[in-house]
């Protein structure tokens, strides 16, 4: 049998119609995943559900095919709210693979951009998909309700996600906004608070393990006596990396250095922060998902939509603050059963961030054998810490002082 008449017959399973069949076909989908197996033909029978399933499963097609579906057979409009902008247009993307058609009737409203130009957007009544986040969507339709009246289904996309990032009050005020008989989709990578459970009590659970091949990611510290020499092994690290590299930073201003510095030393790179245009966010991001880009400066605010890159190298050239913020970046690398590396760079003056580290870790991060004095290392950092402190302290009470006798 061959590889078309596979997934033709695999795919048939779900009572997709022909056309949409051959579209996923023509697509590169040779085989339906597990969580789309479970909640296609929910979606398709008008049933609201709550889906967990692991990153990389095959979720976004897992609503984008039944949505297509119900396009086609009712003409209705369907909301689709993703936590970051980034991720809208990659649901977008999406779509456009699936179809050249849809996207001419998708709308995907995010923040970045004048708010007037999106309600324009949907005064023309031409559209059927909306691509958006939270706030944005507020924004809009506070100000055009009556648009809302014929969409019959929400799709709530990273909903764990969604919730970390603050948006909880803001999916409630959506629900009430939509009509009262519209259907539900909400899609998660894991399982959320009690939230679900008390706004919707009566939706149907669908929950997927991850049987998937894991895949291997080899870690690395670098325990350094002065931030210079992170520069130069950054340095060596990516000449000798042929592969797709992010390297993580603090804030828009390290970003701004390390890109100038690789410049410098000849090597091409890009950079991603959240002072960037949303057109010039959405362009970098495209040419990532495409290979065009091979090294990326990032910020942790900005990186957000790039959790579904699958890459060769994750370099955390500043210390993440939190254990998850580690984790989340390390889970970039080595997807998809590729192998991947994490290196991480201490310098002496982020003792907090690497005390963080290691007392939220069930593990110890392996050092390199030339950088592996750590016991030297926290000593000095802590050193160095405790002085800057004082000197904190004693800056805030001479202004204080100041203040008190003017």
């Amino acid at each position: 049998m061959h590889k078309s008449e596979k997934a033709s017959t695999s795919w048939h399973r779900l009572g997709l119609p022909p056309v949409i069949m051959k579209a996923i076909t023509r697509a590169g989908f040779t085989r339906p995943t597990p969580v789309q197996l479970k909640t296609i033909p929910l979606a398709i029978k008008d049933k609201s559900f709550f889906a967990v399933a692991p990153a990389g499963t095959g979720k976004t097609l897992a609503y984008l095919i039944p949505a297509w579906c119900c396009l086609k057979a009712t003409g209705t409009r369907i909301c689709i709210l993703t936590p970051t902008r980034e991720l809208a247009y990659q649901v977008s993307q999406m779509l456009r693979k699936l179809s050249p058609d849809l996207p001419e009737l998708c709308r995907v409203f995010v923040g970045g951009r004048d708010v007037k130009t999106d309600i324009n957007s949907i005064q023309r009544d031409n559209w059927k998909v909306l691509i958006a986040t939270p706030g944005r969507f507020i924004d809009v339709f506070t100000q055009y309700p009556k648009a809302l009246s014929m969409v019959n289904i929400q799709v709530l996309d990273e909903f764990d996600k969604l919730l970390k990032l603050g948006f909880r009050e803001q999916i409630e005020q959506i629900r009430n906004m939509l009509p009262k008989k519209h259907r539900t989709w909400m899609f998660s990578a894991t399982e959320p608070d009690e939230y679900v459970n008390e706004h919707y009590p009566k939706i149907q659970h669908i929950h997927i393990a991850d049987h998937r091949e894991k895949p291997s990611c080899t870690e690395q510290i670098y325990y350094l006596n002065t931030p210079k020499t992170k520069s130069r092994l950054c340095i060596e690290a990516l000449k000798k990396m042929n592969g797709q590299t992010i390297l993580f930073v603090k804030n828009r201003e390290k970003a701004n250095h390390l890109n100038g510095l690789l410049k410098l030393n000849k090597i091409e790179c890009h950079m991603l922060h959240g002072k960037l245009k949303q057109g010039d966010r959405a362009q970098i991001f495209q040419k990532l998902i495409e290979g065009k880009i091979k090294i990326l400066v990032a910020t942790d605010i900005a990186g957000r939509g790039l959790d579904t890159l699958s890459l060769d190298m994750i370099i955390n050239y500043s210390l993440p603050l939190t254990v998850e913020d580690y984790i989340h970046r390390k889970g970039r690398a080595g997807r998809l059963g590729r192998p991947g590396k994490c290196i991480t760079f201490a310098s002496p003056d982020e003792y907090i961030p690497m005390k963080k580290l290691q007392d939220g870790l069930d593990y110890e991060i392996p050092p390199h054998p030339d950088y592996a004095k750590k016991e030297k290392w926290f000593l000095s950092a802590r050193a160095k810490h405790k002085k800057k402190s004082r000197r904190e302290e004693r800056i805030e009470e001479i202004k204080e002082k100041q203040s008190r006798d003017s």
